[in-house]
């Protein structure tokens, strides 16, 4: 790759390196990956903007660390509502660059995540836009209250399934409602953020509300209506008898 050294003028092709480095971010250390270019003639080091950004890294697993949403996950859910950075922002009363930042890479803090978490619920976006509709016009507004108000049907129906794989209770028995299982497992395709690009056994999927977590992360996000309707008709398909 051909590189200029700003430090002796040197002016030829200058092979990467990569190095194992230590980021600090928000007094937490992480081990990330460093991508680099040394001169040949005066050991000047330098890095490119194409090249690998350790610093990005460090924030990627700052994020993971601290469940917090990656960049690519407030685009998403902001491009499945059809929201510009724009109206999103100003539903939060936010500045646009906060958001832009974000949604490029930029490390929010822990009350923006919280906040952008909660109107991820679609009844939290609802009653958002529905106390603020000076923001949005009419039709996009109506097309985004039709949507919500159906996820919450639909957010209702996979509540009532996942109930039936509910845990046992302390005697280790489960009661006669609970005593189905489920002996297929049908895959659905692109939840996001926990099931990004995979393929979910049912199963991994009701483990994954059993758990506690928000059948919204599941909603919300790449998978239309469609899919959830046709995988809950699916899933009623394979609740079988009463398990011996």
């Amino acid at each position: 790759m051909l590189e200029y050294c700003l430090n002796c003028d040197y002016e030829n092709e200058i092979k990467p390196d990569r190095a194992a480095v230590t980021v600090t971010v928000r007094g937490e250390y992480f081990e990330v990956t460093e991508e680099f270019y040394k001169c040949p003639v005066c050991g000047e080091k330098f890095t490119s903007s194409l090249g690998h950004d350790a610093l990005d890294e460090a924030y990627r697993e700052y994020r993971r660390r601290h469940d917090m949403l990656q960049p690519e996950e407030i685009r998403h859910w902001r491009s499945h509502y059809g929201l510009t950075q724009i109206e999103l922002s100003r539903l939060l009363d936010w500045e646009a660059a906060t958001l832009s930042s974000y949604e490029n890479g930029a490390l929010q803090e822990k009350s923006e995540d919280t906040l952008l978490k909660f109107i991820m619920a679609p009844q939290n976006l609802l009653n958002l836009i529905t106390s603020k509709p000076h923001i949005l016009n009419v039709e996009k507004q109506n097309q985004l209250l039709a949507q919500l108000s159906a996820n919450k049907t639909v957010a209702k129906h996979v509540e009532q399934l996942y109930t039936i794989y509910s845990p046992p209770n302390k005697l280790g028995e489960h009661s006669e409602e609970n005593k189905q299982n489920i002996s297929y497992e049908p895959f659905v395709q692109n939840g996001i953020p926990v099931f990004a690009n995979t393929s979910v056994p049912v199963k991994t999927l009701i483990d994954y509300f059993k758990g506690g977590k928000s059948v919204n992360n599941f909603l919300d996000a790449t998978v239309s209506r469609e899919q959830v309707m046709a995988f809950l008709s699916e899933l009623e398909k394979q609740i079988i008898k009463p398990a011996m």
